[in-house]
């Protein structure tokens, strides 16, 4: 495939810069379906599905088969991190003050006031009756789909785009991608690795078909209260994350439970995250506070 074949197209999008990769004549189909998505998983949309359940108080609401998807991703992925990525820790973001969206602070986040600030969100009820999905959340819980929903995403995107025939795509959500298929204009998909404040490449790695995520302290930063906090919440305190790292980079089979991965250093110690990525051979790189970095051995093997 020839560089003259392939489509690069940007816009903003889940509060972050987009971008897709396709073949010729696939990039508006790519971008109309993020558009869908974040309509239906946006935090800041009122009329979204996970805004309505927010704000049912344990209520049954009705939602897409889309959403049932990112529920399920959510429930699987703080199982399968023992909790290290929480979903349900919306309640102590917002109260922080990471309230309104970054591109529109007339976006707001609204809340129940019984919301707490954690619970299981296996516990959330879902019903499939006469071809419609409804979905109950336990009383007093509020979730947020946050980085997962960015690359799950990414993922069905990339997903529908090579059952469309597109012979292969890049989809990236602030920093977040999926590629599948052949890739395009190379043997394999060369990803560039960015250090956590996005201002230079630290490393590049090579696969043939995954995800890639990233999750860093120093992005989403706000002065609450007169000290400056971040996003990433450790659920043990229920309070920004303080470990000592900067940022965390994962490659796994998609993005989704790439980007729930980058969230075990800031709820674990160090020795317990290096023994949780190599007992699962997790591909990582991880750059600490101090600018020190540690990359796996699953990590070595990509880097180029």
């Amino acid at each position: 495939m020839g560089p003259d074949t392939i489509e690069r197209a940007s816009a903003r999008l889940m509060g972050c810069d987009t971008t897709v990769m396709t073949p010729a004549g696939y990039a508006d189909q790519a971008l109309t379906r993020l558009r869908t998505l974040e309509s239906r998983w946006s935090r800041f949309r009122s009329d979204s599905d996970v805004s309505r359940l927010n704000a049912a108080a344990g209520r049954p609401v009705a939602i897409h088969r889309d959403t049932h998807v990112l529920l399920h991703r959510l429930a699987l992925a703080h199982r399968l991190t023992d909790g290290a990525f929480d979903p349900t820790l919306l309640g102590t973001i917002v109260g922080l003050g990471y309230d309104a969206s970054v591109d529109d602070r007339t976006s707001r986040t609204s809340l129940h006031p019984s919301a707490r600030h954690s619970a299981d969100p296996s516990q959330v009820l879902i019903a499939e009756i006469d071809g419609a999905t409804t979905a109950m959340l336990p009383p007093g819980t509020a979730i947020d789909p946050g980085g997962l929903g960015k690359g799950l995403a990414a993922d069905i995107v990339a997903a529908e785009l090579v059952a469309a025939d597109a012979s292969g795509a890049m989809v990236e959500i602030g920093g977040d991608l999926r590629v599948a298929g052949e890739p395009l204009g190379g043997e394999v998909w060369a990803i560039d690795i960015h250090d956590p404040a996005r201002s230079s490449v630290i490393d590049r790695i090579a696969i043939s078909d995954g995800g890639v995520a990233t999750s860093s302290t120093r992005l989403r930063t706000w002065q609450h209260a007169g000290t400056s906090v971040h996003h990433l919440i450790d659920p043990t305190l229920g309070a920004p994350s303080a470990r000592g790292v900067a940022g965390c980079t994962v490659a796994a089979g998609d993005a989704a439970w790439a980007e729930a991965l980058t969230k075990v250093p800031f709820a674990r110690s160090v020795d317990a995250t290096r023994a949780f990525f190599e007992q699962h051979n997790v591909a990582a790189l991880i750059v600490f506070d101090d600018g020190r970095q540690h990359a796996t051995s699953a990590w070595k093997d990509l880097s180029r």
